[in-house]
């Protein structure tokens, strides 16, 4: 059982899958009519829970993943194992990228990963207030493939959801790495 974005769900809600949660859980069905069996699930040999989350479950205060709540301690202590997942490796980005698009060069998506660690350094050490995500640059390479323009297609897909404070820092990379104004 996946559950993305784990902390956008009401802690409350999150406190019913505990029983789930523990070694050999299982889950009652509270509601469910009783008839032999139908109201206790007990999960098969194997079957387990991943949660993801973005804010490794103690919500947010600063707006960028609103609708998360901190979650209940008693909750978080039942996740066995926290596995904190970073960028994929560049040269994986960029295989990602050409397996989506064959018609972007190689050259191109080195570029377009190049910029994009940048910028995440930037936003890591609080200098911009956005990132790329590897969706982000997905969609920014579709609209390069179909518009034929690479600082066309960033400047409609990333850059105009940069703040006016970010957007020269931002400008500069491009132009660094791109060699092309936008």
């Amino acid at each position: 059982l996946c559950v993305d974005e784990v902390s956008a769900a009401p802690p409350g809600i999150n406190l019913n899958m505990q029983w789930m949660l523990e070694k050999n859980g299982k889950i009652l069905l509270e509601n469910k009519p009783e008839q032999a069996g139908e109201r206790l699930i007990v999960p098969k040999s194997g079957f387990f829970v991943l949660c993801t989350d973005n804010t490794q479950l103690q919500g947010d205060t600063t707006g960028k993943y609103g609708g998360t709540q901190v979650q209940n301690e008693a909750f978080i202590d039942r996740m066995q194992f926290v596995i904190a997942m970073g960028y994929m490796d560049p040269a994986k980005e960029i295989e990602m990228i050409k397996g989506y698009y064959k018609k972007l060069r190689k050259e191109t998506a080195t570029k377009m990963v190049t910029l994009a660690t940048q910028i995440r350094n930037l936003y890591d050490n609080k200098k911009v207030g956005l990132t790329i995500s590897p969706r982000g640059l997905l969609e920014w390479a579709e609209e390069a493939v179909d518009t034929g323009s690479i600082p066309e297609a960033f400047r409609y897909t990333i850059y105009d959801k940069f703040m006016d404070a970010d957007k020269t820092q931002v400008n500069d990379l491009f132009m660094r790495v791109f060699g092309v104004p936008l």
